[in-house]
């Protein structure tokens, strides 16, 4: 190449770098096979030249490489983790029918977005998880309905044998990993990416072969990547914001907006994806090769054809009827958004415009276009008046998850329970002999399994050494409800956010009244053993205050049911259109055993002038209770 460079070059040329690149532009005139190699004849003569610039530039590169180098392993070790489904059954689950049933038909139906309140520990995500598992059998007479019917965008309607097919997309707001904006974007751009990733990873599902797997590889890939972009550029935006000078906070990288933009890019994604049928693509695929092949029959290749061997001609036939036979289209996984302990989404996210947007959307995916379910789950009665100040709670489905009835839990205890953990014991039938009978332990756990569980763990831990009075859920509610009585400026921890807050001190006349009457409204119950002490939620609020009564709530004494609690609809006639019919919310002890320490609590003398006055604030409603009395059988 010099050689070349110096032919052409006049000898009076200076021998400098510009004279020489001007050279070269002549040899580019006379001899344009020469342009090629320019590039790297410009990059040597610029490194001898700026020798500190093309090391820099080498060492950049070379960073840039070993960047790629651990991005590329990453991913790759990032792929050896095994998929792991938190949704898979409970160990030890023990079915109730009726909650069964219910989310069950729900969730057959069109899209909706369900509200689950519950108590704590009466079993709501165990719920969900054996339902969304796959794991049981719907009832025959089970009335479902159409799912997607209409004119309205959304999925084929699901047989009986089809329920099992979800996909879940969790949000566990006990371990939420986010805390702003920003992170929520982040979570939901990660679940979106995971969620398409898994309709790839496992298509089987769908019911389609082998076949199918390159064109769900191919349909999805840009779904996948479209959120993998959206989280790093979010990921970009707040590490931009970190270095600028302009001093740009976190939460300034994050607004409603992209929450909003990220949403409609779901939407679009979830379109797409009941669009798509594998199926009907296979076939279009078929129709083409037949048509090719009748081309081939057509221009003489009839006699090649029978030129085959016919035993192997027969045997790929065979091979490709059991291949199609495989490519039989079954109903697509419907997704399902939980939100575990949803009323701690305020508390995370500080920000009502932002919530807002997210619940809007989550309305439009599941009342407007029906594309998927959406369950909220959550322990805090007042989440409903939340949903109600962002106009939420209208386009809800309520459901109402109470404890098990007297016959389940019954059947709990004797064949599940005691079967599992006293049966195995060294000495089962000396604990059999302690162990309090089935009544006892009904009158103070009702039928919370968990209670109930914990209970026989720390009955067999302590070789039949305790009673209920002793257990750690009845001291816990005993402690509680005297703090309450005892210390007035005693309070608790609460989610709800400021807007709703309508709760005051704790007022322990208040509180004094409202267990006397729940208790005599059990007492007067036809069969007392059965049934759960409870009064009218609005008519409280009249007679107390609704600041009182909210308080009452707020500090996990009482709960509130909005709706009627599922598994006591136990009458099969259909509902009488009365005013009578309506049900009225109602409230009542956050347990059985926050009932049993209120009847205990008040038969405490400590508690006489307490009770003297609350029963000149409220005559009618303390009168001369004076409460019960511990059984001697049990007292420790």
């Amino acid at each position: 190449m010099l050689r070349a460079v110096s032919r052409v070059t006049p000898r009076h040329a200076s021998r400098h770098a510009p004279c020489l690149v001007k050279g070269l532009d002549s040899i580019n005139h006379q001899r344009p096979g020469l342009q090629t190699s320019r590039p790297f004849l410009s990059f040597i003569l610029g490194s001898l030249m700026s020798p500190v610039d093309a090391v820099k530039n080498l060492r950049d590169t070379k960073q840039l490489l070993e960047q790629t180098k651990d991005e590329l392993l990453d991913t790759y070790e990032q792929t050896q983790i095994p998929r792991v489904h938190t949704f898979s059954p409970p160990p030890g689950y023990f079915p109730r029918k009726n909650e069964m049933q219910t989310l069950q038909r729900a969730l057959s139906t069109d899209p909706a977005f369900v509200c689950m309140f519950g108590g704590s520990s009466v079993g709501k995500t165990a719920l969900l998880r054996k339902v969304l598992s796959g794991q049981t059998s719907p009832d025959q007479n089970m009335i479902m309905g159409g799912w997607g019917v209409g004119n309205t965008v959304g999925g084929p309607s699901m047989s009986e044998h089809e329920q099992h097919k979800f996909v879940v997309i969790h949000f566990d707001l006990r371990i939420a990993g986010f805390s702003d904006r920003v992170g929520l974007y982040i979570r939901l751009a990660t679940a979106f990416e995971n969620f398409f990733q898994e309709v790839v990873d496992e298509y089987q599902r769908d019911g389609v072969g082998e076949e199918a797997k390159k064109e769900y590889e191919k349909y999805f890939k840009g779904h996948i990547l479209t959120f993998k972009h959206a989280r790093k550029d979010m990921e970009q935006k707040v590490e931009d914001a970190f270095k600028s000078a302009s001093g740009r906070s976190r939460g300034e990288a994050c607004l409603s907006g992209d929450i909003a933009k990220l949403m409609e890019m779901f939407q679009s994604s979830m379109l797409s994806y009941w669009e798509f049928d594998p199926h009907k693509i296979l076939k279009e695929r078929e129709k083409i090769q037949d048509k090719a092949m009748q081309q081939v029959k057509d221009n003489g290749g009839k006699l090649a054809l029978k030129m085959l061997d016919q035993d192997e001609l027969l045997r790929k036939t065979k091979d490709e009827i059991a291949r199609r036979s495989g490519l039989t289209m079954g109903s697509k996984r419907v997704p399902v958004f939980i939100f575990d302990e949803a009323h701690r989404l305020p508390t995370l996210i500080d920000d009502e415009d932002c919530l807002k947007t997210l619940l809007d959307s989550f309305l439009v995916l599941t009342k407007q276009d029906r594309l998927c379910h959406v369950i909220q789950c959550t322990s805090d009665a007042f989440y409903m008046l939340w949903l109600r100040a962002i106009n939420v709670s209208q386009h809800s489905k309520i459901i109402t998850i109470d404890d098990a009835t007297y016959k389940e839990t019954q059947k709990f205890w004797h064949d599940s329970l005691l079967a599992s953990t006293i049966s195995k014991t060294q000495s089962p039938g000396l604990l059999r002999n302690r162990l309090p009978d089935f009544d006892t332990v009904w009158d103070f756990f009702g039928g919370r399994f968990a209670y109930i569980t914990d209970f026989v763990a720390e009955f067999i831990n302590a070789q039949g050494e305790i009673n209920p009075y002793n257990s750690s859920s009845f001291v816990h509610s005993y402690t509680l409800l005297n703090l309450f009585l005892t210390h007035q400026s005693f309070d608790t921890y609460s989610s709800l956010p400021e807007s709703i807050d309508f709760t005051v001190d704790m007022d322990p006349e208040v509180l004094l009244s409202v267990c006397v009457q729940i208790l005599r409204n059990k007492n007067s119950a036809e069969d007392p053993k059965l049934a759960r002490g409870s009064i009218n939620y609005f008519d409280a609020c009249a007679l107390y205050g609704t600041e009182h009564i909210n308080a009452l709530v707020k500090g996990r004494i009482l709960n509130i049911n909005w709706t009627e609690p599922v598994g006591d609809r136990l009458s099969e006639e259909g509902p009488q259109l009365t005013p009578e019919c309506i049900y009225r919310p109602q409230l009542q002890p956050m347990s059985r055993v926050v009932e049993k320490a209120m009847e205990v609590v008040l038969a405490s003398p400590a508690l006489a002038e307490l009770k003297t006055k609350a029963k000149e604030r409220f005559p009618e409603e303390v009168g001369d209770y004076s409460g019960v009395t511990i059984s001697s059988g049990l007292k420790s």
